[in-house]
């Protein structure tokens, strides 16, 4: 930044240097011109260079594949990455709005199932208490009956020893 300063079209300056460097150092530093243009191609081709691998390692990201390729092959690949690129947003772009909407039913889904379930915990809950009652009635019913079966079968057996000990009685006299 200092050196920018420097270089910039005012020549009074009110602060010192940081570096104490004036303008006629940096001049006398400079390279020549022929060696401006050979840097300057130097530098353009080694920017292309890594511009081209790191094109290619893009390339490899989307398509593992294309590894095996000509050179020509992957910078015509290289070209369609843009394409690519723009396909690969829209899947994500289409994807994200499918589980939008997939979240939105699987919701919908799960209130419905819930209403469901709670419908069914009432109905269970109700229904024992019903069969209780009707099980129960019927159950009181056939205990009555065993009741009056036995009620009769004592009867009968009262009757029998009574008639024994009549009998016992009458023989002996």
């Amino acid at each position: 930044m200092e050196l920018t300063w420097l270089l910039g079209p005012s020549q009074e300056r009110e602060i010192p240097s940081l570096l104490e460097l004036e303008k006629a150092d940096l001049l006398e530093s400079m390279p020549l011109s022929e060696d401006f243009v050979w840097m300057k191609a130097l530098l353009q081709q080694e920017v292309e260079e890594q511009l081209k691998k790191k094109c290619f390692t893009l390339l490899w990201y989307y398509d593992p594949n294309s590894d095996a390729d000509s050179e020509t092959m992957k910078t015509a690949e290289v070209w369609k990455l843009a394409e690519v690129r723009v396909g690969r947003e829209q899947q994500c772009q289409d994807a994200k709005s499918q589980q939008k909407e997939q979240m939105v039913l699987l919701e919908k889904k799960s209130a419905t199932y819930f209403q469901v379930l709670l419908r069914c915990l009432t109905l269970l809950q109700r229904l024992p208490q019903e069969h209780w009652l009707k099980t129960h009635s019927e159950l009181d019913h056939i205990n009555a009956q065993y009741l009056e079966v036995k009620c009769a079968a004592m009867i009968l057996k009262l009757t029998m020893e009574e008639i024994k000990i009549l009998s016992d009685t009458l023989l002996r006299k």
